[in-house]
């Protein structure tokens, strides 16, 4: 099973970079989870979930966490199988947040809470990930098949911070952006010579 357009267009591509493993039922993924030794964490805003902000609060060496759906929440069956119903704080009016902001803020406040899970596996699923990640990158180019050949061989170090310099950023901005970017920027440059036309004339 691929994933569809409609999602590809929300996850902006970024889906080719995760492993995406599907299930027919809950009770499957369950099942699965529980083969692995993995605690089963669901986000649920009754009175019994433990607040994230909780500092005695620790992320398990294997943890997996579930979102539920955008009205309804987790399924009972989810809920049931729960080792620990987990919410975010939010303040305001509203008591919950769209899902895709609500799956970001709870993933990186569990990975602030516990900064070692970053990146956290096996050596050999790490290389089978760069050999795939650096197959795909390289796509048809020659020269960059032949760096990633030895990047294989000696992996270059993890970066800390992803922000890039200033020289570097232009070439990551995505190509349909740039150019509507640049239409805007036309547009209202032309708008601007046409008021100064105009008062000229005046």
């Amino acid at each position: 099973m691929r994933i569809n357009k409609s999602e590809s267009k929300v996850s902006k591509g970024k889906e080719e970079w995760l492993t995406i493993r599907y299930f027919s039922t809950t009770g499957e993924c369950i099942k699965a989870l529980r083969e692995q030794n993995i605690e089963i964490w669901v986000t649920d805003l009754s009175l019994g979930a433990q607040s994230l902000e909780d500092t005695s609060i620790a992320v398990p060496n294997r943890v997996a966490i579930v979102m539920g759906q955008e009205a309804e929440g987790a399924s009972e069956e989810i809920l049931a199988a729960a080792d620990k119903k987990i919410y975010l704080p939010i303040y305001g009016f509203g008591e919950s947040l769209n899902l895709s902001v609500a799956t970001a803020l709870v993933l990186q406040k569990v990975l602030y809470i516990c900064p070692e899970a970053r990146g956290q596996m096996p050596e050999e699923e790490r290389q089978e990930l760069r050999e795939k990640w650096y197959t795909r990158l390289a796509r048809d180019d020659v020269n960059k098949q032949r760096d990633y050949k030895l990047w294989l061989q000696n992996p270059p170090l993890p970066v800390n911070d992803l922000r890039r310099e200033e020289q570097f950023r232009i070439e990551f901005i995505p190509g349909k952006i740039r150019k509507r970017s640049e239409r805007e920027r036309n547009a209202n440059n032309v708008t601007i010579e046409e008021k100064s036309d105009n008062k000229d004339q005046v």
